[in-house]
Formats: structure tokens, C-alpha cells, sequence
């Protein structure tokens, strides 16, 4: 029996090693995987016409992959649309995240022309203030606006992919970490007589060592406080989006905090000049304070206006 079970053992063992080198029990290759590309830098580009009114567009572009727009303008001003349309294209017509501030007409216009006339431009994500959508209360509340059509097309839209933000919210857009500081919420509209652009996301971007602060529209120092007092620690930017086209009173204090490198006024020559001595107008303030910090000013009349950062 003992002589059996040699015999046996000796075959198994036979076999283990037939088995072994015959190739059948080797380790197969992993497949080789793709490597993940990561943004090291992107390339903002703001946007504008020099003539006629003010309005606000930007774009971000990553180093390998990737586009983000920021609101856009008007609908109907054919040089600013085509600007965007090639952009899109360059990315073969995928918008990987579109943020508009806010619904005005030199906001949210362009957005909602492209987003419903341009079948092939794919936008993956939305990303809007959640302001109130009653008509009345909009147009009681925001009664220096002119141009409602905007906002009540943006409204009959159906979009699945729109992600209405709050204050303290993050997101990933191409690599950048998006925070968003203020937003739309009940005590904008009880404390502004405007809640349609005081309730406009005011936003940073970081990206790896750089960052950008973005802030619409917004024009009351109520806000202005509001992000001194709750938002102080995030404040400090590389770049910054200059709230309400330069024309906002968010205090010097708030715009010496932020002390940025580089301020974008998303104005024309006869706001950023006061041609016509509007005597409530505060851009030349404004823009005061913020070249006493050290900051280069660029508005339209260098448009378009591009920066890599990193």
C-alpha cells in the first residue's frame, strides 16, 4: 500500500511540473493601461468687444484636455458667438462645464443661443445659481434690469445636466477645484435691491499652484462683506474677475484682500473711462485701489486677453 501511494505522489508531482512548463501556469501580462493625463497648466482667455455695452466671457483651456466657458454674453453679437463656436470646436464641439454667473442678457445669452440652436456642441455640465423662479418676485427685486427674455428662455430649458450650486460647494472642472463662495439664497434678496446679480456665483479656481476668483456680477457691499466675514481665508487670488464690470461697490477693503497679480474688467473704454461722468459710476475707484496693490488691469480694448497659469 505504502509503494501505492509513492507511486502516486511521484506521478503528481510528475504532473505539477508538466503543468508548471508547459507555459499553461505562467502569469499573463497585465495590459498595458493607459497612462491618466493631468492638466500642469491652463490658458484663460477673456473675451469682449471694445464698442457697445458691457458683457462677460471667458474660457479655460487645459494643457492636454478639456473646456471650460464662463458665461458668454449677448446671444445676438455675431463676432463674440463665432469666437465661442470656434473655441468649442478646437475641442471637438465638447463644453466639459459651462458656469453662468448669472441670467442677465450679457451673461447667460450666448449660453442659451448655443445650448439650443447648436445640436452638435455637447455641454456635459451646467453649473448655475439657484435663484428663485418666479417672474414677479424677479423683476420686483431686480429693477434695473432691461432684459428678461434671457432668463425666462434659460427657464423653459430642459437640462439635464445642470448642477444649481450653494455657497461651500467643490467641484472638479479640467483639474481645477471649483469652491464656490456665494450664491443665490433667501437673505440676498432681503438685504439687495437686485437678487438677480447679487445672487451671482462668486467662485474660485485653484489650480495647482495658482487661482483665480470670480466674481459676476455682484455690486452691493452687503456681499462684499459677506465675503470678508466668511470667506476671508480664500480671498487672496493670483487673477481676478472684477464683480459688475468694475461698476460695484464690494469696498477696497475686499479688493485689497483679494491683491491679485492680474484684475479683468469685463468692460468697454466708456465704462472703464466714465466717458459720459456718471457720477454714481465707481470703476475708476475701483480700479484705483487695485492698481495701489500692484495689480496689471486688462479690460476689452486688448480683447481677446490670454494668460497661462499654472
Amino acid at each position: 500500500m505504502k509503494k501505492v501511494w509513492k507511486i502516486l505522489g511521484i506521478i503528481c508531482f510528475l504532473l505539477i511540473v508538466i503543468f508548471l512548463f508547459s507555459g499553461r501556469g505562467k502569469t499573463l501580462p497585465k495590459e498595458k493601461e493607459e497612462p491618466i493625463i493631468k492638466n500642469e497648466s491652463w490658458t484663460l482667455t477673456q473675451f469682449g468687444s471694445n464698442e457697445g455695452s458691457q458683457m462677460m466671457c471667458f474660457t479655460i483651456e487645459g494643457n492636454e484636455k478639456g473646456l471650460v466657458i464662463i458665461d458668454g454674453g449677448y446671444r445676438d453679437v455675431e463676432e463674440q458667438h463665432q469666437f465661442l463656436i470656434d473655441k468649442i470646436a478646437e475641442h471637438n464641439n465638447v463644453v466639459d462645464a459651462w458656469i453662468i454667473t448669472h441670467f442677465d442678457a450679457d451673461h447667460g445669452g450666448e449660453f442659451v443661443r448655443i445650448a439650443n440652436e447648436e445640436n452638435d456642441v455637447q455641454i456635459k455640465k451646467v453649473y448655475v445659481a439657484d435663484t428663485p423662479t418666479d417672474m414677479e418676485l424677479l423683476k420686483k427685486n431686480a429693477p434695473y434690469e432691461d432684459d428678461w427674455s434671457v432668463y425666462e428662455d434659460y427657464l423653459a430649458m430642459d437640462l439635464p445636466q445642470k448642477v444649481k450650486v450653494h455657497p461651500g460647494n467643490q467641484y472638479q472642472l479640467i483639474d481645477l477645484k471649483m469652491k464656490v463662495l456665494c450664491s443665490y439664497e433667501d437673505w440676498i434678496d432681503e438685504k439687495t435691491d437686485n437678487l438677480l446679480n447679487n445672487g451671482a456665483i462668486v467662485f474660485k479656481l485653484y489650480g495647482n499652484e495658482e487661482s483665480l476668483l470670480f466674481c459676476g456680477d455682484v455690486q452691493s457691499e452687503v456681499i462684499g462683506e459677506y465675503l470678508m466675514e466668511n470667506c476671508k481665508n480664500d480671498l487672496k487670488s493670483d487673477y481676478l474677475q472684477v464683480g459688475h464690470h468694475g461698476n460695484n461697490n464690494l469696498g477696497d477693503e475686499f479688493y485689497r484682500e483679494v491683491s491679485p497679480k492680474i484684475a479683468f474688467f469685463a468692460a468697454p473704454d466708456w465704462l472703464m473711462e466714465n466717458v459720459a461722468r456718471v457720477p454714481w459710476y465707481t470703476v475708476e475707484e475701483n480700479r484705483a485701489v487695485l492698481e495701489e496693490t500692484g495689480a496689471e488691469i486688462l479690460w476689452h480694448n486688448t480683447s481677446p486677453n490670454q494668460i497661462v497659469f499654472q
